[in-house]
């Protein structure tokens, strides 16, 4: 069985978690924003579609999705 990336191999990603709460539904994950080397938080639907960026750190590093107790 292959594998096919629904995301591009570029943004290094790591770390999927299916979303919560209004990102129900999506796949939430850490990659490397392009062209800067900072580790972000993105989103994508399951079937590679809209690929968001969630966070745009340029001091930390954001490299694990989390939630917090309680959210649903």
């Amino acid at each position: 069985m292959s594998t096919t990336p629904i995301v591009p191999r570029s943004l290094r990603p790591a770390g999927p978690a299916w979303g919560r709460g209004s990102m129900a539904g999506f796949i939430v994950f850490s990659g490397y924003r392009p062209g800067s080397g900072h580790s972000e938080i993105f989103r994508v639907a399951p079937d590679g579609s809209g690929l968001v960026l969630l966070t745009f750190n340029e001091v930390n590093f954001d490299y694990a999705a989390g939630w917090l107790p309680g959210t649903p």
